[in-house]
């Protein structure tokens, strides 16, 4: 049962809030199973010469190249006192940062770096309330392949308002992974930073397949959606009659998506099912092929998400200094133009894509285009056709190529791959008229 508490907040009113509980983010004084960053305390010291100590135990020592230090010397210390090795080398105790501790923890596989890891929740642009709305349930993320946890314990501090000292919680976790070795690391990862101030109610840990976990959910959530399956989707037009596979009363629950799979065009329509409109779809890839296949299974199969943002990550810069990819489906003039018959009425071209032309005109001397293959360059790129000019519009595969260049003017070195997409209403087949070029 919740304890309310009144807080006054302005002068002609108050506000009910349940009773929280609180915990600090720096505990001033250690203790026993305390994770431990101590660095040098000379300023001319090295970075490297500083040594992580994942948990401290009575009776034990760390031995160091500046010599060996007892744990007992370091347990009930405060924050920022000296400790001394028996050679006389003093260090300095510290907790350490939430970056520190993801470089330096044990690791069985890569973990996504911290810089990158706060760019990807800054993308879901998650905003958490301590309360429920009763109409839309609580705020539900799901993060699909755990991997190391450095992307696990980065959510968890953003949901944390929503579930630490709240019951039930207003915002849950839900992480899944394919192997219990990796999901048992990734959960003592979240467990072992700052005692284990994320790790709560509002995290999950699953060790199962998504596919698999996303039916089960569906299924819970609204017994008719029992029976879904892919087999639903008209073969012929290829495009999604999935939504009428649920009752009119099932409700969608997940608010953001993170995916750090090899694939995820399998689970794409469990996810439309899944997903509220509106909600955030980010997919982390190493290469950029596995971003172009899912641009265009979700162009050719009428998927409902609209692609916001293709970013490149270079080694440790993060968001700050992402570069933008141009990532999409277009159809080649030239093969369109000739296929298409006399006696076809053409579109006319949209006026985004007349916008498209005018900007990228003045692009044209500019250096930074990706390699693409002569086909799509003698169409796709090809600006001198005039931009009002009718172009019919082609649902042959053969006649549409992927646009995949970064966009010029960004800056950045090479690294990873980063796909925002949003869910969205379902789309006729005229939605296609506008990415012709």
């Amino acid at each position: 049962m919740r304890s309310w508490v009144r807080i006054p907040s302005y002068p002609y009113s108050t506000v009910l809030r349940a009773g929280r509980r609180h915990k600090s983010s720096n505990a001033s004084i250690t203790k026993e199973g305390d994770c431990l960053y101590l660095k040098p305390r000379s300023s001319l010291a090295r970075a490297r010469d500083s040594f992580f100590l994942p948990k401290i135990k009575p009776g034990e020592k760390t031995v160091t190249h500046k010599g060996n230090i007892s744990h007992d010397d370091l347990i009930g210390r405060r924050v920022r006192d000296i400790v001394k090795t028996h050679t006389g080398s003093e260090y300095l105790v510290t907790f350490p940062t939430m970056d520190e501790y993801i470089v330096n923890a044990e690791r069985i596989v890569t973990p996504i770096y911290p810089a990158d890891a706060a760019a990807i929740v800054q993308s879901l642009d998650l905003h958490v309330s301590p309360s429920i709305d009763d109409s839309e349930g609580p705020l539900e993320v799901l993060e699909a392949g755990t991997g190391h946890g450095s992307l696990t314990l980065h959510l968890a501090r953003a949901l944390s308002p929503g579930y630490m000292g709240v019951s039930p919680p207003a915002a849950i976790l839900h992480s899944i992974e394919k192997s219990k070795s990796v999901v048992d690391a990734a959960e003592n990862l979240l467990k072992g930073f700052r005692r284990g101030m994320y790790h709560g109610e509002g995290v999950k840990f699953y060790h199962a397949d998504v596919e698999d976990w996303l039916k089960k959910q569906i299924a819970e959530r609204d017994s008719t959606a029992a029976s879904f399956d892919k087999s639903t989707f008209s073969s012929s037009s290829s495009t999604l009659t999935s939504e009428t596979s649920v009752s009119s009363s099932y409700t969608p629950f997940l608010s953001s998506c993170v995916l750090d799979m090899p694939d995820i065009r399998p689970i794409m329509p469990l996810l439309q099912q899944a997903m509220h409109p509106g909600a955030i779809l980010g997919y982390w890839a190493p290469s950029i092929t596995q971003i172009t296949s899912v641009v265009e299974h979700t162009k050719l199969k009428r998927i409902p998400f609209y692609v916001e943002k293709v970013l490149e990550f270079g080694n440790g810069v993060g968001g700050a200094g992402a570069r933008v990819w141009d990532v999409r489906l277009a159809q080649v003039r030239s093969r369109v133009k000739a296929a298409a018959p006399q006696d076809t009425k053409p579109r006319r071209a949209s006026a985004g894509l007349r916008r498209f032309f005018e900007e990228t005109e003045k692009q044209k001397s500019s250096e930074g285009f990706g390699q693409v293959s002569d086909a799509v360059r003698d169409g796709v790129y090809d600006l001198k056709t005039s931009p009002s000019e009718d172009i019919p519009i082609t649902e042959d595969k053969s006649d549409w190529e992927m646009v995949c260049r970064p966009k010029t003017g960004e800056r950045t070195q090479g690294g990873g791959f980063y796909l925002i997409m949003r869910r969205i209403g379902q789309q006729p087949a005229s939605h296609l008229a506008d990415d012709v070029q």
